[in-house]
């Protein structure tokens, strides 16, 4: 799967679930595949981090919590959205 980072400077982290969960609902209902009759929806993961919390002081930080989110979104079977409080 592809994966892709959204930063968006200006928002609290308490606030960032709103565009979150806008892009999941919004990637729900799209066929990504349409064969022959057949359509195949996907799934989408989100892990979601801030920038400064406890513990993370760097932007290599916030991504890599951000990664810890998605990867526990996969692990707990994906199409969902998820943050890790450091």
């Amino acid at each position: 799967g592809d994966e892709f980072l959204v930063i968006m400077p200006e928002t609290p982290v308490d606030d960032a679930w709103i565009p979150a969960r806008r892009i999941h609902a919004n990637f729900q209902n799209q066929n990504m595949i349409e064969s022959d009759g057949v359509s195949i929806k996907s799934t989408i993961s989100i892990g979601i981090s801030g920038f400064p919390l406890k513990n993370i002081t760097t932007v290599k930080d916030m991504i890599n919590f951000a990664d810890k989110g998605l990867y526990n979104s996969k692990q707990n079977g994906g199409n969902q959205i998820f943050f890790i409080k450091p």
